[in-house]
This record gives structure tokens, sequence and C-alpha cells, in this order.
């Protein structure tokens, strides 16, 4: 899910029904139905004027968060590593001028340029949760704090959630400054 102005947006994964709640009592305001590439909801989040739609693919959807309609598409692909596209993109959040989206199935967090779709970096966070009990024990949350500027990191199964502050030393290439 994914906040916006007063609500809160939210996307089923294959049923293709997205609500928008109203964030101060949770009651719905709208339903919609919705199209990505997969047919599927996998994150949503904002970038201050649209939303920004994942679906499992390595396409990120853009939407007017007013009509709820797409008006772009944006392949995502690693100028990084091997110059391939990146599929798996999962829970997305927008920070400082980035995108960050995990890749399901790892514990990597890629930065995606949200203009052109390349790839600038990798964050891992396989040291936050190194005894992985199931297949489906798997990084799945991300939420930034721009209060303080720390991230939030959790996953499927796992039973803690950890606040992590990214420091420009630790990442290539850092951050834009805030």
């Amino acid at each position: 899910c994914a906040p916006w102005g007063d609500g809160i947006v939210l996307l089923t994964w294959r049923e293709r029904t997205g609500w928008v709640y109203d964030a101060a009592d949770f009651s719905v305001r709208r339903e919609f139905t919705f199209r990505t590439r997969r047919n599927e909801g996998w994150g949503v989040t904002h970038d201050g004027s649209r939303l920004i739609v994942s679906d499992g693919s390595s396409t990120l959807h853009f939407w007017d968060p007013e009509t709820l309609e797409e008006t772009g598409r944006l392949e995502v692909v690693d100028s990084v590593r091997d110059h391939r596209s990146v599929s798996q993109l999962n829970e997305l959040e927008y920070v400082r001028g980035e995108l960050l989206a995990n890749i399901w199935y790892s514990d990597e967090v890629v930065r995606i340029n949200p203009t052109t779709g390349a790839v600038i970096g990798y964050i891992d966070f396989s040291r936050l949760h190194p005894s992985k009990t199931s297949r489906e024990d798997v990084l799945n949350g991300l939420a930034y704090d721009a209060a303080d500027d720390t991230l939030w990191v959790t996953g499927k199964l796992w039973r803690k959630m950890f606040r992590v502050r990214l420091h420009a030393a630790d990442l290539d290439p850092p951050f834009p400054a805030v």
C-alpha cells in the first residue's frame, strides 16, 4: 500500500482489484480494477506526483493518482552488473529521488533511477535475517521514514522489523543529499 494525499492506495496480488482508503478512519473511498503487464499487484509507492506500481515483472507502471489510469511504463535494466532486465520487482519505496525495490526471493534491494529505469546500485540486507527457515522466509517489506531518514525493513515470516540508516559511505553511489 502507499499513502496518497489523505488516503491510502492498496492493491491485491492477483485479483486486479485496488482500493483507496481514508487514512483517518480506514473507510473505503473507492474500489477500482487495474491492469499491469502481469495483471498482478506486488508493490505501490509514489514520487509526489504519480503512483508507481510493480507486478513482479521487470516493468514499472506509472499511474495518475486521481484517475488511477496508467500514464506510462518503464523497463528496469541492470546497468551495474549484467545489463539485463531485472524481474521479480516487488515491494517499492521512493527515497530521495530514487526508487527502491526488493527482488523477490533475494536479500537485495535495487536502487532504480525512476526516469530511465537503470539500476544504479544494490543494497544487501542478507545480514538482517541470516537463518532462513523456509523458502517463503524472504525480504518483503520496505518503508521509508523521511522524518528521521531511516528505512524500515522486514520480510515474510520474519519476527522482527529493522530500522536502518543508510550511510553514504556504505552506498555506491551515495544517495543524493537531503
